[in-house]
């Protein structure tokens, strides 16, 4: 669709780092993440309980798309070694190559500590974020 101009990509959704960065994609090097969107259209920052609602939605729906996960008491050996498969899948150009062919985008893999991080950030919405998305989604449904 963009081909025939039948639409214009503006933005994509941003994509976090654990610590909160958000990064610039380089599967789409010809636009900006919303945030930065957002900066450069009205000069400052989003801001405000909407975008903190967006943000938490974007970070289950964008960052914990896929994820790996595994049954309490796992042995250690066990993780390490998932870990390590997944750090070396990250590295494995023939595998970011057909990925992007497939895919057209190279999956971002947070592994360990990161991805531990990553996923208490987006599974502990803040309750004013729940409470105010609640409230928004009643509202739209009158």
């Amino acid at each position: 669709m963009v081909k025939t101009g039948m639409v214009i990509p503006l933005y994509y959704t941003d994509l976090v780092t654990p610590s909160g960065e958000i990064l610039v994609s380089r599967d789409v090097p010809e636009l900006l993440p919303f945030t930065y969107y957002y900066r450069e259209l009205f000069g400052k920052p989003p801001s405000g309980i909407k975008y903190e609602a967006l943000k938490a939605a974007n970070m289950s729906s964008t960052n914990m798309t896929r994820m790996v996960l595994l049954p309490p008491k796992v042995p250690a050996e066990s993780i390490a070694i998932l870990r390590k498969a997944f750090d070396g899948l990250a590295k494995d150009q023939d595998f970011l190559q057909d990925a992007m062919a497939a895919m057209r985008f190279q999956p971002r893999f947070e592994v360990g500590e990161a991805g531990e991080r990553l996923f208490a950030q987006a599974s502990n919405t803040p309750p004013e974020i729940v409470t105010f998305l609640r409230k928004y989604i009643d509202e739209a449904n009158r």
